[in-house]
């Protein structure tokens, strides 16, 4: 009996360690992606890591953000938006859109976002990011 309880430790013990072991091998588990929402200081990063920018917003308005960046520089990995404490999406509640980027090279750029209607000429709000990739 004692060597089918220790085979069942055993065995319990190599799935906990080959599933820690794919978790830090999944990308951003092992290493932490750093998060900007104040553009007043500068987005530092390594070349070939990721970061994320966030900005509040309320698409049921109409507007939503646009970036424009220098794509020789960085990568759009994901856009996503979600709303603030709402179990089912509801009119007139804002949130945050979230900017997944990724370094390409290094050097200096710039991130600028505007906050407009895409069937608008007028730009609601301009907010700029400066991005320096090591």
């Amino acid at each position: 009996m004692s060597i089918i309880k220790n085979g069942n430790m055993l065995k319990r013990l190599s799935i906990s360690v080959c599933l820690t072991g794919a978790i830090l091998l999944m990308p951003g588990c092992s290493e932490e992606v750093k998060v900007y929402a104040d553009p007043a200081g500068t987005v530092e990063v390594n070349t070939n890591k990721e970061f994320i920018v966030t900005l509040e917003a309320n698409p049921t308005t109409g507007y939503f953000w646009q970036a424009s960046y220098d794509k020789d520089i960085l990568k759009l990995v994901d856009k996503t938006y979600k709303q603030n404490n709402t179990r089912t999406p509801t009119v007139g509640v804002g949130g945050i859109d979230t900017f997944r980027f990724k370094a390409l090279k290094a050097g200096g750029t710039e991130i600028q976002f505007a906050y407009k209607r895409p069937w608008e000429s007028e730009i609601g709000k301009q907010v700029t990011f400066k991005v320096m990739v090591k």
